[in-house]
């Protein structure tokens, strides 16, 4: 986190000081914009100093993360989707602690590490046909936008690439979505960067030219590579066990600079995500995307303690519709 710069420096830094006074103070914990009673956030009270002893700061805080996780969504018999992260291994670990043994929970995986990670912790596994709905799901995201509450995950391929499919379908059967967001830089006002989408494998070559006519001066089209390379074509492409494959929409202007990224876009401009999926999942092949939207809540790990983001209550909006005519 960007600190203050100390007024009380001696003269010989004088010159270094108002250069770094001139830089813009980083503000992690709000967003660069946010419109009139749409969206609020919370964040818990941290934990103090001495509560830190023998533990490294941000394992601590990702420990807090999972613990409010827990406390908060998991009570006696509800069921648990587990997607994936360090975030998710933390919370089935606490779930398999001695006070929450006999609380009659079920467990159900979104993917083989999640599976990995329950067994490992003797919890009580069901599949995804097995149940009926899931009560909660976590699940770590790459980036969330804490505007419409929509997030983006499986844009990393290390430490194991995404399941895409299995978790899209975990997210459409819970009743609520929280999105685990680990560093308050992940949380944004739009979604920027890579968009991965899983493709049939024989389809992909064409899946790939369609998906680039639609976002042509918004983004590039790459296959994922299996041996973490970045080239656009992959010879040494990723495959799942359906022998599908990831295309990365990556939302930059090579032109201007390709290492920035830019937020997400068709037809040049940021339409609602809704339209933006609605062109992905148009293109023959397209098997699942890495675009979560409706997520329910997000707990962000933060140097002060846990951060919670919620979508603000209608009957809270206070609208005089007559002022407005």
């Amino acid at each position: 986190m960007q600190s203050g710069v100390r007024t009380s420096c001696t003269s010989q830094h004088s010159s270094t000081i108002r250069a770094l006074q001139q830089c813009p103070t980083v503000q992690p914990f709000q967003s660069r914009w946010r419109p009139q009673q749409l969206r609020r956030h919370r964040r818990i009270q941290a934990h103090s100093s001495t509560e830190r002893s023998g533990k490294f700061g941000w394992q601590f805080e990702q420990e807090q993360v999972a613990a409010r996780a827990v406390e908060k969504y998991v009570q006696n018999g509800t069921t648990v989707g587990l997607g994936s992260g360090r975030l998710v291994a933390l919370i089935a670990e606490r779930l398999s602690s001695i006070e929450h043994r006999n609380r009659k929970i079920v467990v159900v995986p979104g993917c083989d590490v999640a599976s990995q990670e329950a067994a490992y912790h003797e919890l009580d596994l069901r599949s995804l046909d097995k149940v009926q709905k899931v009560d909660v799901t976590f699940h770590d995201v790459d980036q969330l936008d804490d505007q419409k509450f929509a997030a983006v995950h499986g844009v990393e391929s290390e430490p194991a690439q995404p399941q895409l499919l299995q978790i899209q379908r975990l997210a459409a059967k819970s009743t609520q979505f929280v999105a685990l967001v680990d560093g308050p830089d992940k949380v944004v006002p739009r979604l920027e960067g890579n968009l991965p989408v899983l493709v049939q494998g024989d389809m992909w070559e064409d899946a790939a030219e369609e998906l680039d006519d639609i976002f042509v001066g918004d983004a590039e089209v790459w296959r994922r590579s299996n041996q973490f390379t970045k080239t656009p074509r992959a010879e040494d492409p990723y495959e799942d066990s359906d022998g599908n494959n990831i295309l990365d929409i990556k939302f930059r202007v090579p032109m201007v600079d390709p290492q920035v990224n830019e937020t997400m876009k068709l037809d040049m401009k940021e339409c609602p995500y809704e339209d933006l999926l609605s062109a992905v999942e148009g293109v023959d092949g397209v098997v699942a995307h890495g675009l979560l939207l409706d997520v329910s809540a997000a707990i962000v790990v933060s140097d002060d303690g846990p951060v919670e983001y919620e979508p603000e209550p209608e009957d809270d909006v206070d609208v005089d519709t007559e002022d407005q005519l």
